[in-house]
């Protein structure tokens, strides 16, 4: 609901898993939801922890989960744009870096797809 556009996604079983050890300690939530407070306090703990000079920030979260774990495993980047609760693509080709990694990857599918069509006579 972060645009007011309804979107649903599946519930991965890792997370479910904690959705139901929290169901029912808070009404109306899924989570007891700590103050703004608490959550930056333990964002700079672990900051410290890791030794990371940048402040830890909610979006450096919401940019892992775009460009690591969705985009460069392949998900469409439309469907990436409605997870993160943008109602513009735009605002989520902020997240797509794309790496060589990626390139090579994507390059492999279309040889796959071509190669049996498409041959060079010489």
């Amino acid at each position: 609901m972060k645009t007011k556009t309804l979107y649903r996604v599946q519930v991965l079983s890792p997370a479910l898993a904690i959705m139901e050890r929290y169901r029912g300690k808070r009404a109306g939530f899924i989570f007891d939801v700590p103050t703004s407070d608490i959550i930056h306090n333990g964002m700079h703990h672990i900051q410290r922890n890791i030794d990371m000079e940048t402040p830890l920030t909610f979006h450096m979260a919401s940019h892992t989960f775009a460009s690591l774990i969705t985009l460069s495993a392949g998900v469409p980047i439309e469907t990436v744009s409605r997870m993160l609760g943008h109602s513009n693509l735009r605002t989520t080709q902020i997240y797509a870096a794309v790496s060589s990694e990626r390139i090579h990857r994507d390059m492999q599918k279309v040889l796959q797809r071509v190669q049996d069509i498409f041959t060079l006579k010489l």
